[in-house]
């Protein structure tokens, strides 16, 4: 998948990180530092859990990694990422900026990156809190060997969700959240 997205000139470098390559990088400690100078492994850390809470179909292989100062985009307030391995191998990125909120700088920095030649779906939202209805726009890119998804509003309207992945990581995701659905009867 690497090898395809880079000889089609796809940029598979995400946060300082090789796509593809092995994960190499120190742990944070147990509490971590609140400011990094390079990115490091969350020994603890609650994200993993409270994001399958919210539906994520499988963080078996997952690390959750605090990214450094200079690899933190201006939306990811935490500076956190959940980072997809197989095997030691980094296949790809769940990232989840706050919500709507912070949509238009979020995209604005998908659309520099990765071109205005995404797949486009606008959805309405209706938080049950408010009522008050409003539009998001969902983008999505289709490269060779490499997928990524955009959706502002993700299970809450206070979480959106990115998803920069390998070919074979999207095959993963996509099967196991069709497992997921299935009736368990």
């Amino acid at each position: 998948s690497i090898a395809r997205a880079q000889a089609a000139g796809v940029d598979t470098k995400v946060f300082g990180m090789q796509l593809g390559d092995r994960v190499n990088l120190p742990n944070c400690g147990l509490m971590g530092p609140p400011i990094t100078t390079q990115n490091c492994i969350a020994e603890f850390d609650g994200l993993i859990n409270a994001f399958a809470a919210v539906g994520e179909p499988s963080l078996a292989d997952t690390l959750s990694i605090k990214l450094a100062r200079d690899n933190c985009p201006a939306w990811l307030p935490d500076c956190r990422v959940l980072a997809n391995i197989e095997g030691e191998r980094l296949i790809g990125f769940m990232i989840h900026p706050k919500g709507a909120s912070v949509e238009r700088a979020t995209a604005t920095e998908l659309l520099a990156k990765y071109g205005s030649r995404a797949t486009r779906r606008q959805r309405t939202i209706t938080p049950l809190e408010s009522g008050t209805q409003f539009q998001v726009w969902d983008l999505e890119w289709h490269f060779p060997g490499l997928h990524v998804l955009y959706r502002p509003v993700h299970a809450t309207v206070h979480y959106g969700v990115i998803y920069i992945e390998t070919d074979r990581a999207y095959q993963k995701r996509q099967a196991a959240q069709q497992r997921a659905t299935r009736p368990k009867l």
